[in-house]
């Protein structure tokens, strides 16, 4: 059957980073395969298949914004969206803005019970267990305020970091989103698309 045993008739996907890159495949083949795709992107979409609303994820009340004007309810969110090593609000853009996204709508209930996520990480990311102390203490932060000002405090807005905290993040999250029926995963793209921070209470 291949693919058409993944189809996605009836569901709603949320693509942050839609419209370019591996968001914008992303997006392509979840409308082919029949699900009702939101692209939220900070650049233009020009798929017609899809709905498009744009947003900027270094900005908080843009992206309140764009989960209001989404609605729910939404069945998968698919975490595309990344910057490069020197880009302005990098921390934000690649790690704080999916966290303050995905956790509004699960607190909201806009994505619920069998509902799915799913980041894209990066061999950058690699190692984070080295690090776990610290990126704790950087989860720790309430919101993205806080979170942008202690990465700059710390130094640390830069990619390796923010692949690394979102590895850290999928495995603390994974079991208490689990309880509430909820999958969260991280995967590194390529040739094998390793699966990348798992469950795994016992290291968190």
């Amino acid at each position: 059957m291949g693919i058409e045993a993944f189809r996605y008739d009836g569901k709603r996907v949320r693509v942050v980073g839609g419209a370019t890159g591996m968001g914008a495949a992303a997006a392509r083949i979840l409308a082919d395969i029949g699900a009702d795709v939101v692209v939220m992107d900070y650049a233009p979409v020009t798929q017609e298949v899809v709905t498009f609303i744009q947003a900027d994820l270094r900005d908080q009340a843009s992206i309140d914004a764009a989960i209001d004007a989404c609605g729910g309810p939404v069945h998968a969110i698919f975490s595309c969206a990344g910057v490069a090593a020197g880009t302005d609000g990098l921390e934000r853009i690649n790690f704080l803005g999916h966290r303050h996204l995905v956790e509004r709508m699960v607190v909201e209930g806009t994505i619920g019970r069998g509902g799915s996520i799913g980041m894209i990480s990066s061999a950058a990311g690699l190692g984070w267990e080295t690090n776990l102390e610290l990126i704790k203490e950087y989860l720790a932060t309430p919101d993205m305020a806080s979170g942008t000002a202690w990465a700059q405090e710390h130094n640390r807005c830069d990619y390796m970091w923010s692949k690394q905290t979102m590895n850290t993040y999928v495995a603390a999250q994974a079991f208490p989103l689990l309880q509430q029926g909820i999958r969260i995963n991280a995967i590194c793209p390529g040739p094998t698309d390793t699966p990348l921070a798992q469950a795994n209470a016992e290291t968190w």
